[in-house]
């Protein structure tokens, strides 16, 4: 009843030309939030106005001495009806360099973002994003590059596993010639004289390479090991390098010394000794016990199946510095080495210090 008698005092006290003007503000009103609210919606990313005739781009293999940075470019269409205006063009690494031509594009407008890409060895596969002023969605743009010396092998750094002591270590890997490389391989070359490699053709332009070490090559080793592969092709006057690849693996140890090496530091003339832990994972048997330098001593005393005890010491009466091995070969002619070091000096007879 009350709701009935205030829309009565509504309709018989307000003049018909207020009411008129209440209605058409009401009316604005709520024109405005509805466009305001269509604005928001195109605005906020249902799509992307900028239409891309590729989204990424692969330019293959290329040579890593090609002079000056790789240009790639990404044309585009405005598709909607209103300007569009870039705000960033964003790399995606230090490596990229990347800009929008022009700023604002007109509705039907053509551009183009120009990305340029510094040469480094390997696969490069880069991202550049495009955000826009006024919309909350962005297009990420792919480009990638295969930059080579004339191969480029699956992996950088070959893990050859593990093994035993006296076994042999080896994989095989894939490499792949660039269709514009044309010379052979002439020499593959071992950084440490550790590893050896061969090379076998494939089909198509690949090759694969096998990588191993000796079975009498892992005698004596003991924990993880590293070594470097190169490979040279022709050159105007000496083989020009290709690639190096990396090479890791590690050789099982049945035992271990702690410390790992016997350093002695430096001292006065004459002796110095130190005790060495030799411990075992499961039992092992000492066949022999060897010095590389004749000042080097060595005597090994068991305290348990899996422990014992390696006594170094050092002797010399003249000024010198003393670096050598103690070996120790187990039964199944595994052999471990414990480096030893030390420094001799005049006018302190106190002896190697450690």
């Amino acid at each position: 009843m009350l709701w009935r008698q205030n829309r009565s005092m509504f309709h018989s006290h307000m003049p018909w030309g207020r009411k008129r003007l209440l209605v058409g503000l009401l009316a604005s009103a709520v024109a405005g939030l509805v466009a305001g609210w269509g604005a928001r919606t195109m605005n906020s990313g249902e799509r992307f106005p900028l239409e891309f005739r590729q989204g990424a781009i692969d330019m293959g293999s290329l040579p890593l001495a090609r002079t000056g940075p790789v240009e790639f470019r990404f044309d585009f269409v405005n598709r909607c009806e209103d300007d569009v205006e870039i705000d960033s063009v964003t790399a995606g690494c230090g490596c990229l360099n990347a800009s929008a031509e022009p700023k604002v594009i007109p509705p039907g407008g053509h551009g183009t973002i120009v990305a340029y890409l510094e040469p480094s060895l390997g696969v490069l596969d880069k991202g550049v994003r495009v955000r826009l002023k006024g919309y909350s969605r962005s297009k990420t743009l792919h480009l990638k590059a295969t930059f080579s010396n004339g191969i480029l092998a699956d992996e950088t750094i070959v893990d050859l596993g593990h093994a035993k002591q006296g076994a042999r270590l080896e994989r095989s890997i894939g490499l792949h010639v660039a269709p514009w490389y044309k010379s052979p391989i002439v020499k593959i070359e071992s950084q440490r004289g550790l590893v050896r490699a061969n090379l076998t053709d494939v089909a198509g332009s690949g090759k694969r390479v096998r990588i191993w070490v000796p079975d009498n090559a892992t005698r004596g080793m003991s924990g993880g090991f590293s070594d470097a592969v190169s490979f040279y092709g022709e050159g105007p006057e000496s083989p020009q390098l290709l690639l190096t690849l990396g090479v890791a693996g590690w050789v099982e140890s049945r035992v271990e010394f702690v410390p790992q090496n016997a350093f002695f530091g430096f001292g006065g003339l004459g002796s110095a000794a130190m005790d060495v832990d030799v411990r075992g994972k499961e039992h092992f048997e000492v066949v022999a016990l060897r010095t590389t330098d004749s000042r080097i001593r060595a005597r090994l005393r068991y305290v348990s199946d899996t422990t014992a005890v390696l006594h170094v010491e050092l002797t010399s009466q003249t000024p010198a510095i003393v670096t050598g091995h103690v070996e120790i070969e187990l039964d199944g002619n595994e052999i471990y080495k414990l480096p030893v070091a030390g420094r001799f000096i005049a006018g302190n007879d106190r002896g190697a210090e450690r």
